[in-house]
């Protein structure tokens, strides 16, 4: 299928303005238009489940970095889950955060040289964050564990790689093999990350390999998963 859109804009067409928040320029505020990068999955009707884990591959893909490295979102409504990696100040840090407030933070390396397998894990005493299979993060306080539930028990929304806002934001990430399960898929403080590609199983709710190669514009353009990556991503070997 084949999507066609047809915009009618007032004459003269003048170059994109350098502050114009829709097309804005690259995130070192010079150079070239770029455009925000992400790849959105709905979430549907259906909460998440009350005891879950979600789960990914994951490298950077260049060393230097602006600011915090956006990783992933959850957004429902006027509420939201925040992920970054902690840039320039500690890029060995993932934090989470609630409407702003951090909620938990985890030790991890994350670097341009290979993937390293992350996961979010959660059930109804505590949230907790495993790096390469090794329990780096976790909280069981009441407070914090009533926002990140605010996130999971709310409907519609979507799971955001990337880039949470629409027109901006700084994302330097390649992303494979996506996947959220009901149940609590790793506990302990150490234990086995999956050496192969993720299998779809009876707990498993999201499944994205990633494995395609067209060019992603943003609109009608789905992976085999369920994922719309925006026109500023690119599917790489």
């Amino acid at each position: 299928p084949i999507a066609f859109t047809l915009g009618l804009m007032a004459t003269p067409v003048r170059d994109f303005p350098q502050n114009d928040p829709f097309a804005h320029p690259s995130y070192s505020g010079n150079g070239n238009i770029t455009f925000s990068e992400w790849c959105s999955y709905p979430l549907g009707s259906q909460p998440l489940p009350e005891e879950g884990t979600l789960e990914f591959w994951l490298k950077r893909s260049e060393a230097r970095a602006t600011s915090n490295v956006e990783i992933f979102h959850i957004l429902r409504g006027k509420t939201k889950l925040d992920c970054y990696l902690m840039t320039p100040d500690l890029p060995d840090t993932i934090a989470w955060y609630v409407g702003g407030e951090k909620v938990l933070d985890g030790k991890t390396i994350l670097n341009t040289n290979g993937f390293t397998h992350l996961a979010l894990v959660w059930n109804k005493d505590q949230l907790a964050f495993y790096s390469n299979g090794k329990l780096t993060g976790k909280i069981s306080a009441a407070p914090a564990l009533a926002k990140f539930k605010e996130i999971i028990r709310g409907e519609g929304g979507e799971l955001r790689f990337g880039c949470g806002n629409d027109y901006g934001g700084y994302t330097g990430l390649v992303l494979d093999e996506v996947r959220v399960s009901k149940g609590v898929r790793y506990t302990g403080e150490v234990c086995a990350v999956p050496p192969q590609a993720f299998v779809k199983d009876n707990d498993t709710i999201l499944l994205d390999h990633l494995d395609e190669t067209f060019k992603p514009d943003g609109q009608d353009a789905e992976t085999a998963g369920g994922g719309v990556p925006t026109i500023g991503c690119s599917f790489a070997p």
